[in-house]
């Protein structure tokens, strides 16, 4: 719904919503990996954002949404190297706040 219409999030445990918020998950954890599901929804971002700012996806339109459906085991791959990708990111992010308050640290010693 409007400024927050297809922003996403990946829960890991049981959770309840509002109207307003669209809950997807697999039927068939067989045929469609829940983590494959939230990373394929990402690329429908621009379909949300198509209906404007402050519009709402309806049912409907969330029904209509299609995303490719490879294989499980292809699937489970793909969710794999992304997350491998993710915690990369997150390594280096932590890296890179480690770096900065060293480089404060410096600062501080020499110029004050």
């Amino acid at each position: 719904v409007g400024a927050t219409i297809g922003k996403l999030g990946f829960l890991t445990f049981e959770s309840a919503t509002n109207q307003n918020i669209a809950s997807l998950y697999p039927l068939d954890l067989k045929k469609l990996n829940s983590k494959f599901l939230y990373f394929a929804m990402f690329d429908l971002y621009p379909q949300f954002k198509a209906r404007g700012d402050f519009s709402m996806a309806n049912l409907t339109f969330i029904r209509n949404l299609k995303i490719p459906l490879p294989p499980l085991d292809a699937q489970e791959k793909i969710v794999q190297a992304i997350t491998n990708i993710e915690q990369k990111i997150s390594n280096l992010q932590t890296e890179l706040n480690s770096l900065n308050g060293k480089q404060k640290e410096i600062l501080e010693k020499y110029l004050f």
